[in-house]
């Protein structure tokens, strides 16, 4: 009779760590480092799977693009540390602003998305700006100042959504329409 025993512990270990590894790689690879929002590949991947749902189901889909207006202004004055101060700021107002199931988005510099299925012209509107009155009433205090800062929103609302880049552009369109009229307002795209 033979017995053999082998010790696997460290062979366990090294896979576990691994799998650890594997997955910190893919939470950096799917959020924005900044805002620990979801990235743009990370949000349009999101998107396109639960628009797939709207469609099947034949519901509504909602997109929000959200800029915040005079950017450069803030970084300049008070520096690139505060800039990123108010755009964490942002993330934790849209998080707060928006439901759990939501899709928000940091898409690049100081523009994010929000996407929402189900949601009528209406509740996007009411959504929009309660998020645009909220970051205007709610400046980011660093070092004891408060940088005030605006935001400028576009809404596209389709029934049945047709694909990411047909309601992306369509909210993107309408985002620069609030900045031609003006900036600091939420415009709805006329498109259906």
């Amino acid at each position: 009779m033979l017995v053999q025993i082998k010790d696997i512990s460290k062979q366990k270990l090294t896979e576990i760590t691994l799998k650890d590894s594997v997955t910190k790689l893919r939470k950096l690879a799917l959020t924005d480092s900044l805002t620990q929002l979801a990235n743009r590949r990370a949000f349009v991947d999101a998107v396109e799977t639960e628009l797939a749902r709207c469609q099947r189901n034949g519901l509504s889909a909602t997109m929000l693009v959200i800029d915040l207006d005079y950017f450069k202004t803030i970084n300049d004055t008070y520096g690139h540390l505060a800039g990123d101060e108010v755009l964490v700021h942002t993330a934790q107002i849209l998080r707060r602003a928006t439901r759990q199931y939501d899709i928000i988005g940091r898409l690049g510099g100081e523009e994010f998305a929000g996407f929402m299925a189900d949601t009528d012209a209406s509740i996007a509107c009411e959504v929009a700006e309660r998020i645009r009155q909220t970051i205007q009433a709610t400046p980011t205090i660093v070092e004891s100042i408060p940088i005030e800062v605006t935001t400028s929103i576009g809404i596209s609302v389709q029934t049945p959504p047709s694909t990411f880049e047909n309601l992306f552009d369509d909210a993107d369109e309408a985002l620069y329409q609030a900045k031609a009229q003006g900036r600091n307002q939420t415009v709805a795209s006329d498109k259906e």
